[in-house]
């Protein structure tokens, strides 16, 4: 009886703190919107023999609907009747919470576990709400089995009591939890700030200090870090677990995986995540695309209008690749639609001129107008198709034709035909970008007889009177 008053008592005195913060932090976090509703959830787990029993209460709902996801593993999904309005809302077959006033609902479940004598990783373990979006959880966990060992979540752990029947393990943060991992070998606590706790050795103060830093610059939500003998590597979400201490990596995938928790960025938009790193913390991260792309905003943007970027990036709560893009136009007064297609591995960073083209009077569509090296390039194939040409190329010269007209340019030598008349060329005319032949805008008015005016709102391209050909040779 005494255990249990203690622990009742210990419950009690968290609980308090962990109100006192999590106010504190919501008015912090005012005033940077959400799309979608925002609740707070607390979840209380208890692992028995055979299953993990868990208690999931959603707080702070609207009045709207909410679809409940399920995890894959759970059994015995129910409402759980807390108190006589947590199950009002909910419909009968318990998959989505009704229009209602009731602010809080619960839910109940289990997860079969697998026997395991050194350790147990579970991932998507709580149920979410599809069109909600998690403002901080309360994570209780409860042992029944006395297995002993350590229990690790991508949130901060707060605390830890053992006793003679039970232990007990609180963690607490912003943003959902989704991993939560066992093992049955204790683990010191070698780091802990506000953005990242590491367990285990092997990672010097001065190291954890800066992954600290750098986490801070992003904004990351608290990540995790176990490092230990024989781990099995593992990184997902805000937990990274690892045998070794390779800093470089440790580093790296960190600011890459608090950037994505961050913004809530898709795994497979890894370039996005690096690009919003590099310029929150002013250093290149990620890939050699990604740095070179940092290069070129870098090069491009005055240290003002990289503060105005930095700024509204502070103020985004969701980070898609074109969204990323669009700041950058922003900015810049540019365009740019790289992390739009940065999926493509040939598609390198470049800024466009925004500007309305008009080819003939036309509007013309899909074709980009690109800035490199002081030059202006527009987009080979679809250019001259607006101008009624056709381009083709191979290995070693490019053709462009129409029903009058045919142009060879050598792929190897400085020169272009036209009309098996000859011609020498001071510089290339074109250049291969993202995959395609760019045409310079200087040389294509030269050799195609163009007459390009420009305001501040269009590009007017039109066929001009003669043709002023490159030396004869």
């Amino acid at each position: 009886m005494k255990i249990i008053m203690r622990t009742l008592v210990l419950l009690v005195l968290i609980n308090a703190v962990l109100l006192y913060m999590h106010y504190s932090q919501m008015e912090g976090a005012a005033g940077k919107g959400s799309e979608t509703a925002t609740y707070d959830q607390e979840i209380e787990v208890t692992q028995r023999n055979d299953g993990l029993y868990i208690r999931q209460h959603f707080k702070g709902l609207e009045n709207g609907r909410y679809e409940i996801v399920w995890p894959e593993q759970s059994e015995n999904e129910a409402c759980y009747i807390k108190d006589k309005s947590s199950c009002t809302r909910m419909n009968d077959s318990v998959t989505a919470i009704l229009e209602g006033d009731a602010a809080e609902q619960s839910i109940s479940y289990q997860i079969p576990i697998k026997s395991s004598d050194s350790s147990n990783l579970y991932e998507n373990l709580f149920a979410k709400l599809r069109n909600g979006t998690v403002g901080t959880t309360m994570l209780h966990v409860t042992d029944e089995t006395n297995s002993g060992g350590v229990w690790i979540s991508e949130l901060d752990r707060i605390g830890t009591k053992k006793l003679n029947r039970i232990e007990y393990t609180m963690f607490y943060g912003n943003g959902k939890a989704d991993l939560l991992y066992w093992q049955n070998k204790e683990l010191p606590e070698a780091y802990r700030s506000e953005q990242i706790s590491i367990f285990g050795n092997g990672v010097h103060k001065e190291q954890a200090a800066r992954l600290q830093g750098l986490l801070k610059k992003v904004d990351a939500p608290h990540m995790t870090v176990v490092v230990g003998a024989n781990q099995k590597p593992f990184m997902k979400g805000r937990l990274v677990l690892t045998d070794q201490v390779d800093t470089e990596l440790l580093e790296g995938r960190l600011v890459q995986y608090g950037v994505m928790a961050r913004y809530g960025i898709a795994s497979s938009e890894r370039m996005t995540a690096n690009i919003a790193a590099s310029l929150l913390i002013g250093e290149p991260y990620g890939n050699g695309a990604a740095k070179k792309a940092y290069e070129k905003i870098t090069e491009k943007l005055s240290a003002t209008q990289l503060e105005q970027l930095n700024k509204k990036l502070g103020s985004t709560s969701k980070l898609e690749p074109q969204t990323m893009d669009q700041l950058i136009g922003e900015v810049s007064g540019l365009k740019t639609t790289f992390l739009e297609h940065a999926a493509d591995e040939q598609y390198g960073f470049y800024f466009e001129d925004p500007r309305e083209l008009k080819i003939n009077g036309e509007k013309a569509e899909n074709i980009s107008v690109l800035l490199e090296d002081g030059q202006v390039f527009y987009s080979g194939k679809e250019f001259f198709s607006q101008l009624g040409y056709t381009l083709e190329s191979n290995q070693q010269s490019i053709y462009v034709t129409n029903e009058s007209n045919k142009y060879r340019f050598s792929l190897r030598d400085p020169f272009y035909v036209l009309n098996e008349r000859k011609y020498s060329l001071r510089t290339e005319p074109y250049k291969k970008m993202n995959g395609t032949y760019y045409f310079e805008e200087d040389a294509i008015k030269r050799i195609f007889s163009l007459k390009i005016e420009k305001t501040d709102g269009a590009i007017d391209v039109s066929s001009a009177e003669g043709k002023e050909g490159e030396t004869d040779k």
